[in-house]
């Protein structure tokens, strides 16, 4: 599939005046920047009408992490105050981290080794699960991000939705035996029923998906479940949904 979605926007970048390729009423939409990430999740890029659109096919681990977040924010609620922060901490870390990194570039971009979309997500998640209650705007979520993660020590701690672990083995630690994670020994805003029923809805969904597969389809990465080897970086963010 990969292959001839990318030779399909290639052809609309270089084929067409600018790109423009048709739309619904006379309408043009304009393609640039096409290219193909060839990694264990295969990823299709493009600028169309200058918005960053990502494609990719077969990805249930996805589908259930927009369904964690639109739950998150039916939770959270004030008029989608959890996704307008979302939209405004990626803004924030794809066009203005670069002005703070010291010449580094950006802190988002999953392809020169930096935060990914889906790690962002889950500081997001993780923060408003220990802040929840504190955060009243956007504005107001951008600030307590930077505060909460600019204290943040990496190299003792991984990140998931419910809170700080140990980096080490992804034990539990004691929040208030740990002076940096002063912001984190507050209760959950977020029940904690919410993890354990999206794990159950995506395993279930992912028997019967591979059930109704094909004989003929390549075998997804997520076919077996989560993968048990704990392979430990310099920021270790776990995912909810496929750990």
């Amino acid at each position: 599939w990969f292959i001839k979605v990318n030779e399909a926007l290639c052809v609309a970048a270089m084929g067409t005046p600018r790109g423009a390729i048709g739309g619904g009423q006379g309408e043009r939409c304009v393609v640039r920047n096409v290219s193909f990430i060839n990694a264990e999740v295969k990823v299709v890029k493009a600028l169309i009408n200058n918005v960053s659109v990502d494609v990719s096919a077969n990805q249930l681990p996805a589908l259930f992490s927009v369904a964690l977040l639109n739950e998150v924010d039916r939770i959270v609620g004030h008029n989608f105050l959890f996704k307008r922060s979302v939209l405004l901490i990626k803004a924030w870390a794809k066009y203005e981290s670069e002005r703070h990194s010291g010449g580094h570039g950006p802190c988002l971009g999953s392809r020169e080794g930096r935060l990914s979309t889906h790690a962002l997500n889950v500081m997001v998640v993780a923060m408003f699960n220990a802040l929840g209650g504190a955060i009243r705007s956007p504005a107001q979520a951008l600030l307590w991000f930077l505060q909460l993660y600019h204290a943040f020590d990496w190299h003792s701690f991984a990140l998931t939705v419910r809170g700080p672990v140990s980096s080490v083995d992804l034990a539990p630690v004691d929040a208030a035996a740990e002076p940096s994670l002063a912001l984190w020994r507050g209760a959950a805003a977020l029940p904690e029923t919410l993890w354990g029923a999206v794990r159950q809805r995506y395993e279930q969904a992912r028997v019967a998906a591979l059930e109704r597969s094909p004989p003929h389809m390549a075998t997804p990465a997520w076919a077996d479940g989560h993968d048990d080897f704990y392979r430990r970086g310099l920021v270790n963010i776990m995912d909810p949904v496929w750990p």
